[in-house]
């Protein structure tokens, strides 16, 4: 999607909110995390078709669909189901108002 690879960005999950922060990983920024932004409805569906193509029959997924071995937060692995319910929804245009659970979120710097 951005012509580059992983470790070009980072991210960090900000807690039950859903909010996840994606940065450039490389001293004053490399710009792919604004081409990602650019390009993220494109990210949201190849995501969504690997998940729906994966032939795997794991709940949490597999290295292919759901898991990454460079991940930050936990190494822990997704939940396979959810996250095609999520990507549907995010593609089908739903939106919620989050501003009432930010308030409540303790952000880390």
């Amino acid at each position: 999607i951005t012509g580059g690879v992983a470790s070009d960005m980072g991210g960090l999950a900000m807690g039950s909110s859903g909010i996840i922060f994606v940065y450039d990983r490389s001293p004053g920024g490399n710009g792919a995390s604004r081409l990602l932004f650019d390009r993220l409805e494109e990210a949201f569906k190849r995501g969504h078709k690997i998940l729906q193509e994966c032939p795997c029959i794991s709940e949490s997924g597999c290295p292919r669909c759901t898991y990454s071995y460079r991940c930050g937060n936990n190494n822990e692995y997704l939940y396979k189901q959810g996250a095609e319910n999520v990507l549907s929804k995010i593609l089908a245009g739903f939106q919620i108002d989050i501003g009432e659970s930010m308030e409540r979120e303790r952000t880390y710097v």
